[in-house]
Formats: structure tokens, sequence, C-alpha cells
């Protein structure tokens, strides 16, 4: 499975979770836990910070940050290394609402499954567990 950050959540970590900062460093740029990234064109980053607030919406803001890093093909394109990039996912990770099954995948539970039926013991413990329920 593909792991990305939608625009949604970057909106959220700008306006609600306050994950998503934006610090004048050289210019406006954006800081996701310890990562510090630029995420404007170059002529778009003049001013300050002031004006940068003043001037884009939070969904803007969320707009241009999420075109940087995405996913992680994105987020490489625009120099931002693997780890670096892995670090703000983990940052959003308590936010991500996702199926459970998806994230274990049909090897994990294909591998559960083939240990419950080679093991009688474990197999009678989990028959005697959904008896008592």
């Amino acid at each position: 499975m593909k792991k990305s950050i939608s625009k949604e959540l970057i909106e959220n970590g700008i306006g609600n979770y306050g994950i998503v900062k934006f610090i004048f460093q050289n210019g406006v740029k954006c800081k996701i836990g310890d990562v510090i990234f630029p995420f404007l064109p170059p002529l778009a980053n003049t001013g300050s910070l002031e004006e940068f607030n003043q001037r884009y919406t939070v969904s803007q803001k969320a707009e241009m940050v999420y075109n940087v890093i995405k996913d992680e093909e994105t987020a490489k394109v625009n120099g931002i290394d693997e780890g670096r990039w892995s670090y703000c996912y983990i940052n959003f990770m308590p936010y991500i609402k996702v199926d459970p099954m998806k994230i274990l995948g049909g090897d994990f539970v294909k591998k559960k499954f083939d240990e419950i039926k080679n093991d009688p013991k474990l197999r009678n413990e989990i028959l005697q567990a959904l008896k008592m329920n």
C-alpha cells in the first residue's frame, strides 16, 4: 500500500492539529515536527511570514505543502529524502484513518491463518474463546 499524506490532513495539520507550522528562515519554510523544507517557488517566496499568512488561506497553504510532500516520490523530486518524508508522515499517523486489514495486508493474515491451522493447541484456544463469547 502506497503511503501518502492527503491535502485534508495537511489542512487539518495547519488548522486543527498544530502539526504543520510555517517559519521564516531565508524565506518562508514549512515545518512538520523537526523537518523544515521549502515549499514555495522562489519567485513566490518573497516577503515576511506575516505577509505570507495574510496572502494565503489555510486551504491555499495546504495545497502548496501537499504539492511538495503528498507521497515519497513527490517529496524526493522536491528535495526531501525518504527519511525526512517518513518523519513527516509519522507526525500525521495519529490522524490517519485506515482500515486495519489494509495495513495488515493479505500476507500477514494468511501467515496468521496458517499458524492457527498448523497449531492444534492454538486453534483449540481460539475456538474455546469464541464459544465463550
